[in-house]
């Protein structure tokens, strides 16, 4: 996938770095800021709000390093709270993607200069009405074929066991009477 225009993810942007309300997709996630929240195909992970900040400036700047000093800047407005933030959030990022920090898929360490978001973006809020409603058949359609033959088979199993327990309770009370 090439590189992404990202003007419409930038004006979207509080200063916080974070896209109130839109939604893209980094790598095979789909990622909901507006809920902090990470969807990946097997599993959704919900994110502290500023790690979803720094996710998404990660977002806004694909394949550039991004020192810790100008995340510390654009998230915490220059005043980090607690132990080195910056860390602690990639940490957090890198454990909810399921991404290895040797040998990364989503974020990059770039030694003694910062992190870079090496997975394609691609921003999902500017399909149209039409396209959102195909996309959201294809998510339906996909959610459906996820779930696995075995929990399709407990729920039929747990169907039909109600329904013997109502025809059995049925017989009982028409064989009292």
């Amino acid at each position: 996938m090439g590189k992404v225009d990202t003007t419409a993810l930038l004006a979207s942007a509080n200063p916080a770095g974070r896209a109130d309300g839109r939604r893209v997709r980094i790598g095979t996630c789909r990622v909901e800021a507006d809920l902090d929240r990470i969807v990946m195909p097997d599993r959704e992970v919900a994110l502290e709000p500023k790690a979803m900040a720094v996710l998404m400036y990660l977002a806004h700047h694909p394949g550039q390093v991004i020192s810790a000093g100008e995340l510390i800047e654009a998230v915490w407005h220059g005043r980090p709270m607690g132990d080195n933030p910056v860390y602690r959030c990639i940490a957090q990022l890198r454990r909810a993607l399921g991404d290895d920090s040797r040998a990364p898929t989503y974020i990059a360490t770039v030694p003694t200069k910062g992190y870079r978001l090496i997975a394609p973006v691609e921003p999902l809020d500017s399909l149209t009405p039409a396209a959102r409603s195909d996309a959201a058949t294809v998510a339906r359609d996909e959610t459906a074929a996820d779930v696995s033959p075995t929990t399709r088979q407990r729920l039929a199993m747990g169907v039909v066991a109600l329904l013997l327990l109502v025809l059995l309770a049925a017989v009982a009370i028409v064989g009292k009477t």
